[in-house]
């Protein structure tokens, strides 16, 4: 807990700094507030995206530090040549230095986010709206995979080895899985109802939407989990598997492993 307030201290206080060196670049070197506006929207995806949001800060507070200094440059510039000629506000040289470093932070965001969008990339997807995130299409398509091309041989093999004191154990993960992986009679699991309804709706809550994504993702990362420890458990007493059995839960724990490492969802959702 300490360490993630301390986490979060420092994101604040990165934040503020960023937000007071743009105020400075438009109030005092009249600089356009759209660099701040594009700050703002950069973040929002950093946060969206569940980047590294230090990192991501980080980055983004050498770059504005590098525009208060080609500001203070110019306009020292401009002081020194304005008695004797109206010198153009920026010159052709400092308009490129400028371009060239809004391009570089740009597209450190951009790059992060092209990375995760890349990762995820390899898993089917389910059509929910035409409107809904790509994360949440390939989120809730890699579970459809989970519950027909894996969980059904886990479940067995589970069974088979702990018999009913197993099932007393999760008794309530079946459900769950019903719930998040299967689809219903419209072709949606029962967990994007709400989802699909907000983005059918009109006007549009965007931050209703936002918190509904939000619910689906802890949720998912909760189910994957609690199947990630079924795993781990059966795979604890091998002795008691055929290889053939020992194959398929290693094959479903790698495919499990790699949602949770893809789709960033090892931070979210705790269960116990």
């Amino acid at each position: 807990m300490f360490g993630l307030n301390k986490e979060k201290k420092k994101i604040d206080g990165l934040l503020k700094d960023i937000r007071a060196d743009y105020e400075i670049l438009v109030n005092t070197f009249e600089r356009p507030r759209s660099l701040s506006k594009q700050f703002e929207l950069r973040y929002r995806d950093a946060v969206e995206y569940r980047l590294n949001l230090i990192q991501f800060l980080e980055a983004e507070i050498e770059a504005v530090k590098a525009l208060l200094g080609q500001s203070e440059t110019l306009k020292q510039e401009e002081e020194e040549v304005k008695p004797r000629t109206a010198a153009p506000r920026l010159s052709g040289k400092a308009r490129s230095a400028t371009v060239d470093n809004d391009e570089e932070r740009i597209s450190f965001a951009d790059r992060l986010i092209k990375e995760f969008a890349e990762r995820i990339k390899k898993y089917p997807e389910i059509i929910i709206h035409p409107d809904a995130a790509f994360e949440m299409k390939k989120l809730f398509g890699a579970l459809s995979c989970v519950e027909k091309d894996y969980w059904g041989t886990v479940d067995r093999i589970i069974r088979n080895t702990y018999g009913s004191k197993r099932f007393r154990d999760s008794i309530d993960i079946e459900p769950e899985i019903n719930r998040m992986c299967t689809p219903g009679v419209d072709g949606l699991p029962q967990a994007l109802g709400s989802y699909h309804r907000l983005l059918e709706r009109m006007p549009r809550d965007y931050r209703e939407i936002e918190r509904e994504e939000q619910r689906c993702l802890v949720n998912a990362a909760v189910l994957l989990k609690r199947m990630q420890a079924e795993m781990i458990r059966a795979l604890d007493v091998a002795a008691k598997l055929d290889d053939e059995e020992k194959t398929a839960l290693s094959e479903a724990k790698v495919y499990i492993d790699g949602m949770i490492d893809d789709f960033r969802l090892k931070d979210l959702g705790h269960f116990g």
